[in-house]
This record gives C-alpha cells, structure tokens and sequence, in this order.
C-alpha cells in the first residue's frame, strides 16, 4: 500500500485530467462498455450510462471527468448491487445445507417410489401428446384469425384506394385549368417584355 501511495503522489493528477491519451482511452473504454451492455440487453446499465453522464456535463466540463464518473457509477450499479442484496444472507446458506441433507434423505425413499411412477409416465406421454397437438390447433386457429384479418385489411386498402383515385379524376380538370392558366401568363409576359 504504501509504494502505491508513492507512485500516486508522483503521478501530477492535472496533467492526467487534461492529457489526450486518458481522454481516447476513457472514450473506447466508455464505448466499450456500451457496446457490450447493448449486446447483453442490458438497456439499464446503457440507459444509466448515459444519463450519468448527462448530468456530469452539467458540473464539470472536462470530458474524462464526466466519463471516468458515468463509467464508475454504472459499473457500481450493476456490479456491486448483487453484493449488497446478498450481504445479510450468510444464515440462508446453513439452511441450505441443512434442507440438502434432509432432500437426500428424501431422495432415497423416492427411488422405491419411482417404479411405481414409471407405469404412470407412460399415462403422462399420452397427455403430453395431447397437448402438443392442442398447441398446433391454437397456433392454426391464430394463424386463421391474422389471415382473415389481413383479408379485412386489404379490402380497407382497396377502398382508400378508389377514393383516393376518384379525387385524383376530380382534381384532373382543376389541374388542366391551372396548366392554361399559366402558360396564358406566361405568353402575356412574354408580350410585355417584348414590348418593353
């Protein structure tokens, strides 16, 4: 601890806050992190991340502060929690030991038990068979609904569709009209400018 101590008062703490290479590494790192908490599907840690650095930007602007923090924070978040909910939980592990010994007790009077059982998995095949091809039904009859309503869908479509054309023809002539009206302007300012 003490040669540690020594190699830290030696190391100037400003020209580490403010050297590029602590920045680029602190920026992979923090990239780093994100991509792998993505890639885990763990969207709290991402989401943490992000959030504690957002609020470091408003007291600090030095930008390996706020990512030094936002990385320390969520790796205490996520990380040590689990430490501290199992903290208090040294009793539950004698019990555990205890109810292991009494369910191997358990366990050898079962295994006379487990002859007679097997006449009675042959019954279980069955009824799981039948659920099985219950399943298939369910899955069928979903696939008959979405087929119908897509069928319900398309003729929704078909009609938006009509109406939409019909306008279109309706709006045909207004556009012809407006197509006149324009090259008539267009040659009376030809007119004009030849005149001028």
């Amino acid at each position: 601890m003490k040669s540690l101590k020594k190699v830290m008062a030696k190391v100037p703490m400003k020209k580490l806050m403010y050297n590029r290479g602590v920045l680029y590494a602190l920026c992979i790192l923090a990239l780093f992190n994100l991509i792998m908490y993505a890639n885990a599907r763990d969207f709290n840690s991402v989401i943490t991340m992000l959030i504690v650095g957002v609020l470091m930007s408003f007291f600090s602007k030095n930008m390996i502060v706020i990512l030094a923090v936002a990385i320390g924070v969520t790796y205490l978040l996520n990380y040590n929690s689990v430490k501290l909910i199992s903290e208090g939980a040294e009793n539950m592990k004698k019990e555990g030991e205890e109810s292991a010994e009494e369910s191997a007790e358990e366990t050898t009077e079962e295994t006379a038990e487990d002859t007679a059982e097997d006449t009675a998995e042959d019954t279980t095949a069955d009824t799981t068979a039948d659920t099985a091809e219950e399943k298939n039904e369910e899955v069928d009859e979903e696939k008959k609904k979405m087929y119908d309503d897509l069928q319900t869908d398309f003729k929704d479509f078909q009609k938006i569709q009509d109406s939409i054309l019909t306008g279109m023809k309706e709006i045909d002539p207004l556009l012809t009209k407006a197509e006149t009206f324009i090259e008539k302007f267009e040659h009376y300012g030809k007119k004009l400018e030849k005149s001028a």
